[in-house]
Parts: structure tokens; sequence; C-alpha cells
């Protein structure tokens, strides 16, 4: 193996290790005020990896829309998530999810 393709495989190699760690997982909130419902969904685009995703928001029975996406700023679809979710709390509603981890770190990134 030349010089270059040996550099080239250790760079793969340690690209990999540090992409591998804790799953990621796509998680959603519901929340609902009387009749209403919103879902607010999170969603990683590639196995294990926070970027890129998009944060998906259903009203009632309508079709979900994509409403922010991000393809290298990991973070932003959580805040922005976060945000909306704060924005259904204001105004009333009681958003359950089923995200088991905390993700306070991510949200004030933004």
């Amino acid at each position: 193996m030349g010089r270059s393709a040996w550099i080239v495989a250790l760079t793969l190699a340690a690209t990999s290790a540090a992409s591998v760690g804790q799953p990621v997982n796509n998680y959603t909130y519901v929340c609902e005020l009387d009749n209403s419902r919103r879902l607010i969904e999170v969603v990683y685009l590639l196995p294990d990896q926070k970027v890129p995703c998009e944060v998906r928001y259903q009203k009632d029975e309508e079709t979900a829309e994509v409403l922010w996406r991000a393809d290298n700023q990991e973070g932003f679809c959580e805040s922005n998530a976060q945000s909306l979710i704060k924005q259904q709390r204001d105004w009333g509603f009681t958003c359950d999810s089923n995200d088991p981890i905390p993700r306070s770190t991510a949200f004030n990134l933004y």
C-alpha cells in the first residue's frame, strides 16, 4: 500500500471510529389540546448520524410537512423542534415525547 493510500485508509478509519457511538434515533413529540393533535418529529436521514435531519410537523390528520432541514449543522433540527414545542405549550398544548435522550445541550446551540 502506497503512502497516500495508507493516509486515506487511516483517515477513513478515524472518521468511521469517530462517528460510531451512541445510536441516533428519530423522536416524536405529541402535543394535544382538546380535540387537536400536533406531531413534531425530528428525523435523522442517515443511520447513526445527527445530520442530515428534518423537523416534520403534522396538524391533526393533515399531511406532515418539513419545516426545517439541516445538512451539516448538528443541533439545528433539535433546537428548532424545541422552539416549536415551546410555542405549542405556550398555546396550551400538553406535549409528551418518546425521546429517551435528554437533548438540552443541542437545544442551546442555536
